[in-house]
């Protein structure tokens, strides 16, 4: 009787962890994703993404950065290497994870995959708005002293209109002083 009585526990225990898994694995999808390549994703309400790193350099720090419209109210819950990263910063809304590689390219304290489960916060007139259709951009920027790549290449724009602007300044006014 024993025997058949943990053969039925192990039964049921069994019966559980499919149930358990194929509830989680509802509304999940594995996508991979590369340094510097902007992904935008189409997701339902509480849809969960898994984003696979590859192709990561050594001894290079990354941003793991999502951003999306803020005419869709949503909220991201980021985990990695089973911590929850939430920052709750509305700011331009965004939500970013800063990561760095060893020397040999593998992420430092934790796995190449990031969790993402995205949640409709807003309040709608329209009850049908809550199973519509979210997007959102990702992508995994490089890091060059502990700021993103594009900050360099935004400056490098900045100082060369500054340079044109102030030699177009410098040919005006020696027009000027040649008048008077």
């Amino acid at each position: 009787k024993n025997v058949i009585a943990k053969a039925r526990m192990n039964r049921v225990l069994l019966l559980w962890w499919l149930v358990a898994h194929l509830l989680i694995c509802v509304g999940s999808y594995e996508v991979e994703i590369e340094p510097d390549k902007l992904i935008t994703m189409e997701v339902n309400n509480g849809d969960t993404h898994q984003y696979k790193l590859l192709n990561l350099a050594p001894s290079t720090g990354y941003e793991f950065r999502i951003s999306y419209p803020a005419h869709m109210p949503m909220d991201f819950a980021i985990t990695f290497n089973e911590e929850l990263y939430n920052s709750y910063r509305k700011l331009l809304n965004i939500e970013k994870l800063v990561l760095s590689t060893d020397a040999n390219g593998d992420v430092i304290g934790g796995s190449n995959r990031i969790n993402v489960v995205t949640t409709y916060t807003g309040i709608s007139y329209d009850p049908s708005n809550n199973d519509r259709v979210f997007k959102y951009n990702v992508v995994v920027e490089t890091m060059v002293l502990s700021l993103p790549i594009g900050v360099f290449q935004m400056a490098g724009i900045f100082f060369f209109v500054l340079l044109v602007v102030a030699a177009a300044m410098n040919r005006y006014i020696n027009t000027i002083k040649e008048k008077v």
